[in-house]
């Protein structure tokens, strides 16, 4: 089961790498939150986000990022696969939902645009 505030700590910061304009698909959203992991404990020894991560055939994914970009939810509407020539899912953070990420430090905020722009 999943921890209530693991849940929405992670759905804001994917409504928030979404709001910032991300027009990839959901491989390019659940990777921004494992880099920005991956440079934070390299530098700080301490991670961005709460997220288990899973082995997965082209790398890790963290578990609630991955459960979050499934299927539209409270934080995201997530849109069908394209055509065949472009099949990322189009995602948009819900009408219904004001993001938050003001638990993050000025420097995890920084580490997550900055791994949204890598």
């Amino acid at each position: 089961m999943i921890n209530q505030d693991d849940e929405r700590k992670i759905g804001n910061t994917l409504a928030h790498i979404v709001d910032s304009g991300l027009e990839k698909g959901r491989t390019k959203l659940v990777k921004v939150p494992e880099f920005a992991d991956l440079v934070s404990y390299n530098l700080f020894g301490e991670f961005v986000t709460c997220d288990t991560y899973i082995k997965q055939d082209h790398g890790p994914m963290g578990d609630i990022a991955g459960e979050l970009t499934r299927k539209s939810n409270k934080y995201l509407i997530v849109g069908d696969k394209g055509e065949e020539e472009d099949r990322r899912r189009p995602f948009a953070v819900n009408d219904d939902f004001t993001i938050d990420i003001s638990f993050y430090s000025e420097t995890q905020k920084i580490l997550i645009d900055a791994s949204y722009r890598w």
